[in-house]
């Protein structure tokens, strides 16, 4: 990309407790991809997409149920 673009590319795993209900987890790790555009207040988010590679536990977690 050049100048006034840039690519990143991130791996994050993150792990939701319940707040009700600690025992009750759900743990996913993504990957994100994003397409920035610089700007005069610095860069903007112009795209993004996410993968879920995996996931594992309580999927109603992050939902807060």
């Amino acid at each position: 990309m050049g100048g006034d673009t840039a690519r990143v590319e991130v791996l994050v795993e993150a792990q939701h407790v319940s707040s009700v209900d600690g025992a009750r987890r759900y743990l996913m790790k993504n990957c994100y991809d994003f397409v920035l555009a610089r700007r005069d207040a610095g860069w903007e988010i112009k795209h993004v997409i996410v993968d879920n590679i995996w996931r594992t536990g309580d999927p109603s977690v992050p939902a807060g149920i």
